[in-house]
């Protein structure tokens, strides 16, 4: 990714509905899994235990869908409850295609200079000399 490192955020949201309970307790929290009605505050929790931390391809740095909350989307007292659990995955954007300018090296050369500087603090020559040619 050369010298730029940036995320754009996707936010999306999974809607949850839970239509004609008989009552509000029934709607919010459900009368149990025996009797066959799940509330919504159960099912928002089941699609939060299912999609917080999902892994998906190609995230940025390989990060994990973060939950981010749950909010009212649509309530019809004793008629239809719509809840909106809202999650983000970090993703790479699409980079520029810069020209590269550079020349590639063609031969390093590396020298240690090991003769009479031990005890020489400001030996002839660098005590490490590189040497690159790029033509």
């Amino acid at each position: 990714m050369a010298d730029a490192e940036s995320a754009s955020v996707a936010t999306w949201s999974a809607l949850v509905q839970v239509a004609d309970p008989q009552d509000i307790d029934r709607g919010i929290v459900g009368n149990g899994t025996g009797a066959g009605q799940t509330g919504i505050l159960r099912l928002v929790v089941s699609v939060q235990g299912v999609l917080n931390a999902l892994a998906i391809d190609g995230t940025y740095r390989g990060r994990r869908l973060k939950y981010l909350g749950t909010r009212p989307e649509q309530v019809v007292r004793n008629g239809i409850y719509v809840y909106a659990v809202r999650f983000a995955a970090r993703l790479l954007p699409p980079l520029a295609a810069t020209p590269d300018d550079s020349h590639d090296l063609d031969e390093v050369r590396g020298d240690v200079n090991l003769e009479d500087t031990l005890n020489d603090d400001a030996p002839g020559n660098p005590v490490v000399q590189f040497i690159a040619d790029t033509t």
